[in-house]
């Protein structure tokens, strides 16, 4: 992705099923997987915690006035099922959907299906939807 263009928008905020402050987990000394900060996972061992600050993505796709989104990847480290909450109104203009699902989220699936997609793929946790056709 060329980060230089107009077509990328990069939002210094976690997403949440609200607009507010969380507390984000930052694993210490995390070797094998540098992106796994995460606004729900408990830890015990070995993190800081920092305040960030969180919005719904319909809030955020609002306020940039878009009225069509391409893709949308989500790998949010179980976050999911809080930002499925704030997000209802940019499905609507989304048409392809890429999110990481963990086992204990999978009913999700359904949940996203209902809203007008239809998976296509899997590899691993991540799972690919496209919009539904117009009948």
């Amino acid at each position: 992705m060329n980060f230089n263009s107009n077509k990328a928008i990069l939002i210094n905020k976690a997403i949440s099923d609200k607009k507010g402050i969380a507390k984000l987990t930052i694993l210490v000394d995390i070797k094998d997987n540098r992106g796994a900060y995460s606004i729900v996972q408990n830890v015990k061992n070995n993190f800081i915690m920092e305040e960030v600050q969180v919005d719904t993505l319909d809030n955020i796709i609002s306020s940039l006035d878009l009225n069509k989104i391409d893709l949308i990847k989500i790998d949010i480290e179980g976050a999911l099922v809080v930002a499925l909450k704030g997000m209802s109104n940019t499905l609507k203009i989304t048409d392809k959907l890429i999110v990481e699902i963990w086992e204990k989220d999978e009913w999700i699936i359904d949940e996203i299906i209902n809203l007008d997609f239809k998976l296509v793929d899997r590899i691993k946790s991540n799972y690919f939807f496209i919009k539904k056709p117009n009948n």
